[in-house]
């Protein structure tokens, strides 16, 4: 691959990532005490509870409250003083990526991909808050251990799409920064669209427009608000009942994009919602990332021995990619039961991620591991309060897990790849 496109590198910073006292201070920004700055992060987590509201017994914070508050919050110098804290020094920020966009997939939907220059902002900002960004298993080990440097930051995205090799990497690489990519491996090897997602992508593509697709719907379908979503659930389950594989699927991808007359060749060479290839994971753990476990076809199971099999098959695949070891693991979809920390630790997965919002402490279970999921929603303000750890101090919703990537067992599995 080409270097990065940044001239932006911070590489020294994270050549000595352990830094000494005399380096990084926990002293409060210039000009602001720090019984200053510790009376206004209590009257900002203060105020949080006053404007929050009651929901099923919990209280939440609204979103235009926290905006709201980590403006001023970063503006009051609270969330420049709250990352250089010892309190902070003992927290481990895990950031979450999805996509980076390679056309218009950020517009299409926002809560999965970023932009470029959007991540470029990000590291940026890490570089210039000199934060320490570590490699995932060595933050970990450091969190255990309580000997993490100021700052600590670790970058993971999910899935292993086509666009973090064309697009993150080199930015990532511009910074000299670490990222962990959890890969699954079915659409890797078969390379072709991930279904369910091109499935959506297409359907926005096409919003407003008069679906004439009569091999799947009776009468045409009108594809405006939750029109959309109906009519993905509609040919998700078309392709269930109808048990197609993975190239059926693909054709059927195919007809749709015919009937609403948009350019699927030219997305397919564009390598819109591709998986890397096993030579790019190959060429991306290379160029130093970390590839990591996502399960081989993005599902899990109730069953133990479904389940581990399912993690097995993607280590394997994935070892034979990099040859290093794949013990670190990521929760398709953030799903996951009581009982999953437990198998993965008996097949030697030492620690797994979640969607989980919030900041990794000693007291995590390393195979209940939350994270910051960064999107195109998340404004300056919030990210700097969650690298800060402020924004874990406020009050949030309670985590709704995804259950879309759990098999039952007995279930008839044979079409229900993504």
């Amino acid at each position: 691959m080409a270097s990065g496109w940044f001239e932006l590198n911070c590489a020294t910073d994270y050549a000595n990532r352990t830094p000494t006292s005399s380096q990084y201070t926990a002293a409060p920004p210039e000009g602001i005490g720090a019984g200053c700055a510790l009376w206004s992060m209590l009257v900002v987590r203060a105020g949080a509870r006053v404007a929050c509201r009651r929901r099923n017994g919990r209280l939440v914070v609204t979103k235009k409250i926290k905006a709201v508050l980590f403006s001023v919050s970063g503006g009051a110098g609270v969330t420049d003083w709250c990352l250089n804290t010892r309190w902070r020094q003992q927290r481990l920020v895990i950031l979450c990526y999805h996509g980076t966009s390679l056309a218009d997939e950020h517009l299409w939907d926002p809560d999965l991909y970023i932009t470029r220059d959007r991540l470029h902002d990000r590291l940026s900002y890490l570089c210039r808050k000199r934060c320490s960004v570590l490699p995932l298993a060595e933050a970990l080990e450091r969190l255990y251990q309580g000997t993490l440097p100021p700052r600590s930051v670790a970058i993971t995205y999910d899935d292993g799409t086509y666009d973090f090799y064309r697009v993150a990497l080199p930015v990532i690489r511009g910074f000299n920064y670490p990222v962990t990519v959890y890969l699954t491996t079915y659409y890797s090897d078969h390379n072709q669209p991930v279904f369910n997602v091109m499935l959506r992508y297409l359907l926005w593509k096409a919003r407003g427009q008069v679906l004439h697709l009569p091999e799947v719907f009776p009468a045409d379908v009108s594809l405006r608000g939750h029109s959309l979503t109906e009519a993905a659930a509609v040919i998700r389950q078309f392709a269930v009942q109808n048990g197609l594989s993975g190239s059926q699927k693909d054709l059927l991808l195919v007809r749709l994009a015919q009937a609403l007359e948009i350019d699927y060749d030219g997305i397919r060479q564009a390598r819109l919602l591709h998986l890397m290839t096993p030579e790019e994971a190959a060429d991306a753990a290379r160029s130093g990332a970390d590839i990591q476990l996502h399960t081989h076809r993005h599902r899990l199971y109730d069953s133990i021995r479904a389940f581990q099999a399912e993690v097995e098959e993607n280590r394997r695949r994935v070892e034979s990619i990099t040859a290093r070891p794949a013990n670190h693991f990521c929760y398709p979809g953030g799903c996951h039961l009581p009982e999953f920390p437990e198998w993965l630790r008996e097949i030697g997965v030492v620690s797994a991620t979640t969607t989980v919002t919030g900041v990794a402490t000693k007291a995590s279970d390393p195979l209940l591991l939350p994270r910051v999921i960064d999107t195109s929603n998340l404004s300056s303000a919030e990210f700097a309060a969650w690298v800060s750890g402020l924004a874990a101090l406020l009050p949030r919703r309670q985590h709704e897990l995804n259950m879309g990537p759990l098999v039952r067992v007995g279930a008839d599995v044979s079409a229900e790849l993504p």
